[in-house]
């Protein structure tokens, strides 16, 4: 019988070796294109495109793909990351407390330096403006549309004051710790931008026109995005 030929270590080595290396090549493209830019798709659950005017409609899917995308709250979630599950962090108010002798009232301290897309200041008048609007009926920028999205967002909110140029007091109808969590749902517009809007801002022309948007720190300072009467993104 002859004797059985021997196989060559390098005969199974070799393959592997090819493989490994072909995964790499494949891989490599794929991963410098994530610091290319291009095109990112993604599929939501929503009927419609969301309100840009303000307050989104489409749920919770309105505020993940144009709420938060276009719009700051006095406090935000952190989606500057992907790893953990975000936590509150401050937005357009730096710093905020319940008073120790009203636990019902709390104070935000709001940032400044903060502009609007359309260059007007973001003060404690823009934050009583936009308050008024989804929760005061007999104001003149009162919007059922946006009031009807958010209000079960914020159902402990009684009332709210000025103290000072950048200085709110906030007033709930019992003590609670929710008010951070509740905010960070009332998103902020330009005043100015919905004078300037006029009544086509309530018959939803501005779902084809011009939505204004606030930004701070992460973006530079002001941010904003504009709609064309195509619908298309500007």
């Amino acid at each position: 019988m002859l004797p059985r030929k021997r196989r060559s270590p390098c005969s199974t080595v070799t393959p592997s070796i090819v493989l490994v290396l072909l995964g790499m090549l494949l891989w490599l493209p794929l991963a410098l294109a994530q610091g290319r830019g291009g095109v990112l798709r993604l599929g939501m659950t929503a009927a419609d495109i969301p309100y840009t005017g303000g307050q989104p409609d489409q749920g919770g899917e309105g505020y993940r793909f144009i709420g938060y995308q276009l719009y700051d709250a006095l406090i935000n979630w952190d989606l500057s990351q992907g790893d953990r599950l975000p936590q509150l962090v401050p937005g357009l108010a730096e710093s905020w407390e319940a008073t120790q002798d009203d636990p019902t009232r709390w104070i935000f301290h709001l940032r400044r330096g903060v502009k609007f897309h359309d260059g007007t200041d973001f003060n404690a008048d823009a934050v009583i403006w936009n308050m008024d609007r989804i929760r005061t009926k007999e104001a003149p920028q009162f919007d059922p549309k946006q009031a009807a999205v958010v209000a079960v967002r914020v159902p402990l909110l009684k009332s709210w004051h000025k103290i000072d140029d950048y200085t709110v007091a906030f007033t709930t109808i019992r003590p609670t710790s929710f008010v951070p969590y509740q905010l960070c749902y009332v998103l902020f517009s330009s005043p100015t931008q919905w004078e300037k809007m006029g009544t086509r801002w309530k018959s939803g022309w501005d779902r084809h026109g011009v939505a204004m948007a606030v930004g701070w720190g992460r973006h530079g300072g002001a941010m904003g995005a504009q709609r064309g009467r195509d619908g298309a993104q500007r």
